[in-house]
């Protein structure tokens, strides 16, 4: 306990007040203030009843981008739960949006809903903070970043059922994206997968970096493109490369390796056409990683990851552990053959 009060007395004094401002909240009786909004749901079918209504506490700091302390006042038909959920918010209840202040949604997919709080709303973010369903205590649990002294936001979220993972998109015109892939360690704490940026890398150049954070904090591949390129097109290359990633984090283009063959070498292209610049020359035998094929001029590109390994060392980036590019189809054949 005294190292904790320490850790906490290292903390700025914003952060700390806070903080203990949170804590003290979580344990008081809910007491609705101005304008209210209210929403019933279960948390799985066969569970009571819920009405979770959300009030504002008041402006705790009008400097913060989340400056209203909110309050979510959760109580069962049968009185087996009444229990009261704080959080920051840069959004008030009783104010027309689009987005609903709480809404229950199974984000660990462990069959029972969570609560989804709003902290957040624009015209293409949309931020939540979470609190989980906890089985063994029958209540809510808030989720906070991993030193414990923020609440753990995601934007926009996106479920994949198939490898129990939530995508959070946040994107600031088209210039900067980026795309965070969580999990769930031990089914209840958040840790994140993988993390696909996109931003801006320079006069009329797009940067892309994607890191396996699962695997370490050393990015797959980062490299800048065209700005021309990789928006035009009506969006081909993005849609393409952003396929490519979500592929590849899902693990769905680790099976398909393929190897140069048909020709003593060939150029590791920056881009889909023949004219583009080469990253490398790939020797007969080097062995690819397939990311997406049918790109660019006549659907006859391959989009590819090399590892850094098997790059000539003058090509191996300084920083990633490896290079994307493009290989014509011709010079490709499967690694088994």
């Amino acid at each position: 306990m005294l190292r904790r009060l320490m850790d906490n007395m290292m903390m700025g004094a914003d952060r700390m007040k806070r903080w203990f401002m949170w804590l003290v909240l979580l344990a008081l009786p809910f007491a609705a203030c101005a304008e209210t909004e209210t929403r019933t749901g279960r948390v799985r079918e066969d569970m009571p009843l819920l009405t979770v209504t959300v009030a504002e506490i008041g402006a705790f700091d009008e400097s913060a981008e989340r400056q209203y302390l909110l309050a979510a006042s959760v109580a069962a038909e049968d009185g087996s739960l009444d229990q009261t959920l704080c959080w920051f918010s840069g959004e008030r209840p009783g104010v027309d949006r689009a987005a609903a202040m709480v809404m229950l949604r199974d984000f660990n997919f462990d069959s029972y809903a969570d609560l989804q709080l709003l902290t957040a709303q624009g015209a293409r973010n949309v931020f939540y903070a979470l609190s989980l369903w906890n089985p063994a205590a029958e209540r809510f649990d808030p989720v906070l970043t991993d030193d414990g002294y923020a609440q753990l936001e995601m934007c926009s979220p996106e479920f994949r059922a198939d490898t129990q993972e939530v995508l959070s998109v946040v994107a600031d015109g088209y210039r900067f994206r980026t795309e965070t892939i969580w999990g769930w360690e031990g089914g209840r704490r958040p840790v994140r997968h993988a993390e696909l940026q996109v931003y801006d890398a320079g006069e009329a150049l797009i940067g892309e970096m994607l890191t396996l954070l699962s695997a370490g904090s050393v990015p797959v591949w980062d490299q800048s493109y065209p700005e021309d390129w990789y928006h035009g097109d009506d969006g081909r290359v993005y849609g393409e490369r952003a396929g490519a990633a979500d592929a590849l984090t899902g693990g769905a283009a680790y099976g398909r390796r393929m190897r140069v063959a048909g020709a003593d070498w060939v150029h590791l292209r920056h881009l889909d056409r023949k004219d583009s610049p080469s990253l490398a020359r790939l020797e007969r035998g080097a062995e690819v990683q397939v990311l997406r094929e049918g790109c660019g001029e006549d659907a006859g590109w391959v989009m590819v990851w090399v590892s850094g390994d098997a790059l000539p060392e003058a090509d191996r980036p300084g920083h990633a552990l490896g290079l994307t590019g493009y290989i014509w189809h011709s010079f490709l054949a499967d690694a088994a053959e």
